[in-house]
């Protein structure tokens, strides 16, 4: 409204019914029901704007926010005067046992018919001890609501007693347990399942504290290791390891702890009863359960890789052994010969390289075909195998191919390694004989040169008549067969 002036004045309006200084405060209602009243202090009109003070009415809201609070939390509370025979329940009683809200209250008996029959014997039984017995007590029962549906509720119930110690008032509670059984009744079919996939895995499982005792084995873990749970439970795993290795598996753990690794795979053998050992392949991760309020642990897959690691050095010895023969095999010389050669120690001192070769032994083999020449190969192997393991433990013999084999001997003065080698020659059967030439490693030789010195020593033996020992040492072009530490006596 404006007034002539052009000037703004608020409409007067008139007090609602039961406002304004001095009126009675409105009830202030929660849900429909009145639980209280809001005031203002007394003072001049307008005092005490935005400042409402709530007066409740104790008599009405306590009855009220008992109710609904029972209601809420599904509780319902009862009593039994036994004078009376009179039963009582509260409003939240009827929702929790599936009766309509304005229902009338069951009688003792007519309780019983809603008790799921499988509990009502027990149910009755536990009432008559109460009754007995006096005091408080815990009334577990299932109910079959009119609809049929099965709730699980937690019943207590106090019996009070008059001055001779009769009883005369039970009272009681019941809430609502299903959504809590079934949880756990879901957790239970679950960690059964873990249970049954963990016990009927083909690999062995465990589960360790971070000190590395065992909490929880599998079958397969009890069959593998040949021993019961009751042996393995709560003792620590090093004590069936072979070899433990303390700081290691503390570095380990350490990792998994940290989040530096998320899981470890190790290769470990253990113990099985009457000193018998399995090598087995470990891969450990680590279980964190917050929610379940426990310390992290260790999770174990065990796979037994005893035959997997025989199967593969077998395969690896094959590939390095001669099948003829059963020496080392070309590769293997090689190998060996090269380790010792790029070895940051240095190869030994000395170290005499050799080559030894069958003579003539095409002419036996036409004369007597290839299985004999094959059998004449093995049985000189094994001769000179023999000749080199009495005298020089340390010694390779292998067969490099053909008639021709070669020999490592280690840490042997060029004399003695002359005299060992020239017991080669005569070694082989039939009347047969074998050539040998060899030269001694030196600081910086590698592999071919060495192999190179050894091949014209072979053939020089060969030239000036075969059935014995040439040396030839570094290529020097004016003393080529010098030896290293001067004239070899009886060169």
């Amino acid at each position: 409204m404006s007034t002539p002036g052009g000037r703004y004045r608020p409409p007067l309006r008139r007090p609602a019914p039961g406002s304004g200084p001095g009126a009675a405060p409105a009830p202030i209602r929660v849900a429909g029901h009145p639980i209280g009243a809001a005031t203002r202090p007394s003072g001049r009109a307008g005092e005490g704007l935005g400042h409402t003070r709530w007066v409740p009415d104790r008599s009405r809201s306590r009855e009220w926010l008992l109710e609904h609070s029972q209601r809420l939390a599904r509780v319902g509370s009862w009593t039994w005067d036994l004078h009376r025979g009179t039963f009582t329940w509260s409003d939240s009683m009827f929702p929790l046992y599936g009766l309509p809200a304005g229902a009338p209250t069951p009688t003792p008996e007519g309780f019983l018919e809603l008790v799921h029959p499988d509990d009502r014997a027990r149910y009755r039984a536990a009432v008559r001890q109460a009754l007995r017995t006096g005091g408080s007590h815990e009334l577990e029962h299932r109910v079959v609501t009119p609809s049929g549906e099965v709730r699980h509720i937690a019943g207590f119930a106090e019996i009070r007693t008059d001055p001779g110690g009769r009883p005369v008032e039970v009272i009681g509670s019941a809430q609502d347990q299903t959504l809590r059984v079934e949880r756990d009744r879901a957790v239970a079919r679950s960690e059964q399942l873990h249970r049954l996939i963990v016990d009927s895995s083909p690999i062995g499982i465990a589960v360790l504290d971070l000190g590395g005792r065992w909490l929880q084995v599998n079958d397969a873990l009890c069959r593998l290791l040949d021993r019961p749970a009751s042996a393995l439970v709560g003792r620590p795993y090093t004590e069936l390891c072979v070899d433990p290795d303390p700081a290691g598996d503390a570095r380990l753990r350490a990792d998994l702890v940290t989040g530096r690794r998320t899981g470890v795979c190790d290769d470990r053998r253990l113990l099985r009863p009457g000193g018998g050992r399995v090598w087995v392949e470990a891969h450990v991760s680590l279980l964190r359960a917050p929610e379940l309020h426990r310390a992290p642990r260790l999770l174990a897959q065990v796979l037994d890789v005893t035959e997997r690691r025989r199967v593969a050095q077998e395969l690896t010895r094959q590939a390095r052994t001669d099948p003829l023969t059963g020496l080392a095999n070309r590769r293997e010389w090689q190998d060996r010969l090269e380790g010792h050669l790029t070895d940051p120690a240095g190869a030994p001192d000395p170290l005499t390289v050799a080559i030894v070769d069958m003579d003539r032994f095409k002419a036996f083999n036409d004369t007597h075909g290839h299985a004999e020449g094959d059998e004449l190969l093995v049985a000189t192997a094994q001769r000179w195998r023999a000749h080199l393991d009495n005298a020089a433990p340390g010694a390779l013999l292998a067969r490099l191919g053909g008639e021709e084999f070669g020999v490592l001997l280690p840490g042997l003065h060029h004399a003695r390694a002359r005299e060992l080698l020239a017991g080669l020659v005569t070694a082989p059967p039939r009347g047969q004989t074998a050539s040998v030439g060899f030269t001694v490693v030196r600081a910086g030789d590698r592999p071919r040169p060495v192999m190179s010195r050894a091949d014209r020593a072979l053939y020089r033996a060969k030239q000036r008549g075969r059935g014995r020992v040439e040396a030839r040492w570094a290529p020097v072009p004016e003393d080529p067969d010098r030896p290293p530490c001067g004239p070899t006596p009886g060169a």
